[in-house]
């Protein structure tokens, strides 16, 4: 479905993460107090493993990682209320609103930071 959206978007989306943009040795550098950081990753995620998630995340002091359980790349869509409750302990609101399908996108809930 996500590489259906528009020609060459996924296959541009791959080149960028393998090999257009490459932080890792930056990222220590983050201060999360100004600058939270929680790593949220689908068990099923191939293109960013859990593996991959948590090794970022020990590179960055204060940084926190959890691997969901049952999910993939797109756990708010594969399953929204597992994905809500994966945040609770970030303490970041996020809202949803169920839509089918086919429901014109201007019709989702508010996502929040919870810092508005």
């Amino acid at each position: 479905m996500y590489s259906g959206q528009a020609y060459g978007i996924f296959h541009g989306d791959l080149d960028f993460y393998f090999g257009g943009f490459d932080a890792r040795e930056r990222v220590s550098s983050i201060d999360v107090k100004k600058c939270p950081i929680y790593f949220l990753t689908g068990e099923y995620d191939w293109s960013t493993t859990p593996d991959m998630s948590n090794a970022t995340a020990k590179k960055i002091k204060g940084a926190n990682f959890k691997a969901m359980k049952g999910l993939g790349h797109f756990p708010a869509t594969e399953d929204p209320n597992k994905f809500v409750s994966a945040h609770a302990p970030s303490k970041i609101s996020l809202s949803f609103q169920a839509v089918t399908p086919y429901q014109n996108s201007s019709n989702l809930g508010p996502i929040s930071s919870g810092r508005d």
